[in-house]
C-alpha cells in the first residue's frame, strides 16, 4: 500500500480527494493536514510515503512546505498540486524538491498514475490540458 498524505488548505478538496482515492486498491490516505506548518508536522508524525501538497495555501505555501520536508527527509515523494495550469508553477515546485506536479482540474486517473509514478522514484509532470483533458 502507498501511504498518502493530502495537504490542501480547503476540506471539500481534501474529503474529495479522499474519495476518490478510496477506491483504488494500492493507494491509502494516511492523513491529511490544512496548512504547510501543519504537514511538516504530519510528515514527521505519519511517515506517509507520497505527499499531495497544494502548492498555494495561506501562510506557509505548498512551495516553502515542499522544500523544508525534503530537507528534513530527502527520501519523501511530493506531487504538487495547483489550479494554475502554467509550467512555471511545475518549475518552482520541482525546485522545491517535488517529484511531480498535477493540476487540480485534472482526472482522478493521472492523480493516480501520478502517485504511483512518483513512488517508483519517476517524475510525473502533467497538466490538464493535455491529451484533451
Amino acid at each position: 500500500m502507498i501511504r498518502v498524505l493530502i495537504v490542501d488548505d480547503h476540506e471539500d478538496f481534501r474529503n474529495s480527494l479522499k474519495a476518490a482515492l478510496a477506491f483504488h486498491s494500492t493507494i491509502t490516505v494516511a492523513g491529511e493536514a490544512a496548512s504547510g506548518e501543519e504537514a511538516i508536522e504530519q510528515v514527521a508524525t505519519l511517515k506517509p510515503d507520497v505527499v499531495l501538497m497544494d502548492v498555494s495555501m495561506p501562510g506557509m505555501s505548498g512551495v516553502d512546505a515542499t522544500r523544508e520536508i525534503v530537507r528534513r527527509r530527502p527520501d519523501i515523494r511530493i506531487i504538487g498540486l495547483s489550479m494554475y495550469d502554467d509550467p512555471l508553477y511545475e518549475k518552482v515546485v520541482m525546485e522545491a524538491g517535488a517529484r511531480g506536479v498535477v493540476a487540480k482540474g485534472g482526472l482522478v486517473e493521472q492523480l493516480t498514475e501520478a502517485i504511483e509514478s512518483v513512488h517508483r522514484g519517476d517524475t510525473y509532470l502533467r497538466r490538464s490540458n493535455q491529451h484533451g483533458e
